[in-house]
């Protein structure tokens, strides 16, 4: 189940990056913890 949040949640992260911009993924960073290693392996651009 926490692989399907993670996934859900770096799904939802880069389809609100063009909406809301970067604020989006600073502030799911703190909440999600674990995602913060996953988003620089899986959105290198950031």
């Amino acid at each position: 189940m926490a692989a399907d949040l993670a996934a859900g949640a770096v799904l939802l992260a880069v389809a609100a990056r063009p909406v809301a911009g970067n604020s989006t993924i600073k502030n799911a960073s703190p909440k999600a913890g674990i995602f913060k290693s996953d988003k620089v392996r899986l959105m290198p651009g950031l």
